[in-house]
């Protein structure tokens, strides 16, 4: 009869065992028996996905090979009815998900019926309950498969239980004491809160962004038995605390370059980043000294406090400059950030060849201060694909 399937599609199936063996000849493949059986399994799997759940294959090999010692091989396959979903409906969906789930039944309408897809959508629906607060939900379904095929009409029974509301946070023991601070702060403003998974995850992000964790997880945990309450538990990995790099380079205008960074994410056990940098150039030296404070007052605002060092010596011309800077940012959401800063630097000018009207004062001091806003809207800050940036 009519293949439900293009026949070359069935095929790959087929001989998708045979071929993925190492000495295998992809353009004159040897078969094996129990690998073209695997394959038959493989087809009779792709066709019950689209709905053919009676669909059974049968592998009919030549009785005798022929005159090159080949056999021929046939397939043999009964599809039986096909089954597509009917009516699909939701019992017991919390009424704030009900656009967000009814989307779920609407997708299922007219579409190839078979039960792993109706486990995908029972663990959808899971999902989408416990990415809104409702962490225990359970949802089963209901259905009849008649012997002719057809629609066939599913409800899925969703139990919520109580929704969960963060009454505490905790950190796993082998944190350090500077990695527990800085986590206690970030995940603080959950406290209190309904559980939301995005919410979550933008201060999981945040904890990340410190530097500090090569690997963080996290799991909210009754609290004392108390479906209704969780207790949000951070496990993982803190990173090596301290690197040291060094580089060297060429550029046509400074010359040489050579330098040496180093960093130490957890100073001190305080949880602050402590940086520094040296490079040295034709020019002259550069140098910096920084401390971050990722939560400052235990809060979600961030600090810098940066001292510089830097000579400028060419062409005749010598400037000596030190700067102190204070930068103090928040990100308040997935999208929008800011950050405030006051700097101020001392500098000394000197030359043997150029005049005064020319280098300007001897001696001179810059202050800045101001304030930066972003909104980020990209579907992606790496690859963006859409969206806009502000």
């Amino acid at each position: 009869g009519e293949m439900p399937l293009p026949e070359e599609e069935l095929k790959k199936y087929l001989l998708k065992p045979t071929l993925e063996r190492e000495d295998v000849d992809k353009k004159l493949p040897q078969w094996v028996e129990a690998d073209m059986q695997q394959g038959a399994g493989l087809v009779q799997r792709r066709l019950r996905a689209e709905g053919y759940l009676n669909a059974e294959t049968l592998l009919l090999p030549a009785p005798v090979a022929g005159p090159d010692m080949r056999r021929d091989l046939t397939l043999e396959i009964k599809t039986g009815p096909k089954f597509i979903f009917g009516q699909a409906s939701i019992i017991g969906s919390p009424p704030e998900l009900e656009k967000l789930t009814q989307a779920e039944m609407t997708q299922a309408h007219g579409t190839p019926f078979n039960e792993a897809r109706v486990q995908q959508i029972q663990k959808r629906l899971d999902s989408i309950c416990t990415e809104h607060g409702w962490l225990h939900a359970v949802t089963t379904a209901d259905y009849t498969l008649g012997k002719a095929g057809g629609t066939v009409d599913v409800v899925f029974r969703v139990q919520a239980g109580e929704r969960v509301r963060i009454t505490r946070i905790t950190t796993h023991d082998g944190f350090s004491r500077g990695a527990k601070r800085v986590l206690l702060a970030k995940f603080r403003p959950l406290t209190g809160q309904i559980y939301e998974a995005a919410e979550a995850d933008f201060f999981f992000k945040r904890a990340l962004d410190t530097g500090m964790f090569a690997l963080l997880d996290t799991k909210v945990l009754p609290e004392n038995g108390n479906l209704a309450a969780g207790n949000l538990r951070i496990t993982g990995e803190e990173t090596k605390p301290i690197t040291v790099g060094f580089e060297l380079g060429f550029d046509t205008f400074l010359g040489a370059q050579f330098g040496v960074t180093y960093k130490n994410t957890n100073w001190r056990d305080t949880g602050n980043t402590l940086a520094a940098e040296l490079s040295y150039s034709m020019a002259g030296p550069v140098g910096f000294v920084s401390v971050t404070n990722p939560a400052v007052f235990n809060s979600q605002h961030s600090a810098t406090l940066r001292f510089a060092l830097e000579q400028f010596n060419r062409f005749e011309y010598d400037r000596i400059g030190t700067a102190l800077t204070l930068d103090v940012a928040r990100r308040l959401n997935q999208a929008l950030s800011y950050s405030m800063f006051l700097g101020t630097s001392a500098n000394t000018v000197s030359s043997r060849v150029l005049t005064l009207p020319q280098t300007g004062p001897a001696d001179y001091s810059l202050m800045s201060l101001g304030a930066n806003v972003m909104y980020d809207r990209r579907d992606s800050p790496v690859l963006p694909k859409k969206g806009w940036y502000i």
